[in-house]
């Protein structure tokens, strides 16, 4: 797989203790946002199919979730990226 620039993804607050937003530049295509815990859990698997063009804006709810450090994983035709999310 291509690994694409980090650039065109933000996750924001981070770190986070309600809610995160993952913006990402417009794509073509179905993009996959999944979210790991350090026991390789996965702790969200979303499927995002935007209008053709538009940037994503995805909010997940992460109260639920362990004080701890996650992993975020982008998947779309452009190739998989990684990302650090902390939620405290």
């Amino acid at each position: 797989t291509n690994e694409a620039p980090a650039s065109d993804v933000a996750i924001y607050p981070n770190p986070a203790n309600e809610s995160v937003t993952i913006e990402l530049s417009p794509q073509i295509g179905t993009t996959t946002i999944k979210i790991i815990n350090v026991l390789g859990q996965l702790m969200e698997d979303e499927i995002v199919l935007p209008p053709s063009g538009t940037k994503i804006l995805k909010q997940i709810n992460v109260s639920a979730y362990a004080k701890g450090i996650y992993t975020v994983s982008i998947e779309n035709n452009s190739g998989k990226r990684f990302k650090k999310l902390i939620v405290n």
